[in-house]
């Protein structure tokens, strides 16, 4: 369960980079915009004639794509990884009761009872194992 808690963490922390990222391009576009029509108004043209700022905004936007990307397959693999712990969780579980089954059937057999019983359930155990 730790592990699971551990891997929801990093799936929340890298969210919140990826909405980072996200406010900060915003704001870099705003900045940009602001920039270009205050310093050159009607002559924007000028600042992007060698379409600096389109190659720009493109890189921009393939990196966002691929942090979404990273963020996308990060969800998938957490989703995977839980998923593996909860089975495995039930599968301690049905383990657990089985041997307190066997632990509160011993309590009230003799010990040669006893010792079936236990090699019984090793038996039981090694075959679900393999």
């Amino acid at each position: 369960s730790g592990q699971l808690e551990a891997s929801q963490e990093e799936l929340n922390r890298r969210r919140d980079e990826c909405i980072q990222l996200h406010s900060v391009l915003a704001n870099q576009t705003k900045g940009l915009k602001s920039v270009a029509s205050n310093n050159y108004s009607t002559h924007v043209d000028i600042i992007n004639e060698d379409g600096e700022l389109v190659l720009a905004f493109e890189a921009q936007k393939k990196i966002n794509r691929q942090l979404e990307d990273e963020l996308q397959a990060e969800k998938i693999r957490w989703k995977s990884e839980r998923e593996d712990l909860q089975q495995e969780i039930e599968r301690l579980k049905e383990d657990n009761d089985r041997q307190q089954k066997i632990l509160s059937v011993n309590l009230t057999k003799s010990p040669q009872s006893q010792q079936e019983a236990f090699m019984q359930h090793e038996i039981t155990r090694l075959t679900s194992e393999n």
